[in-house]
């Protein structure tokens, strides 16, 4: 997934996602042909990892 792609789905912006691979945070992320990809499994992972699954509703 692009850079682009992933801050829609995310609603943030491109240079957040930047700012994040600068600091070695947020999710894995590959650079194929001086393009910056997502991969699937690792922004499923990432979110995954902030998911509680210990909510109770009323």
């Amino acid at each position: 997934m692009t850079t682009k792609a992933l801050a829609k789905r995310w609603s943030v912006s491109p240079r957040s996602l930047e700012g994040q691979r600068q600091r070695n945070v947020g999710p894995r992320w590959v650079k194929i042909g001086g393009s910056v990809r997502y991969p699937r499994s690792e922004i499923e992972r990432f979110e995954n990892w902030f998911t509680h699954s210990d909510f109770t509703g009323a």
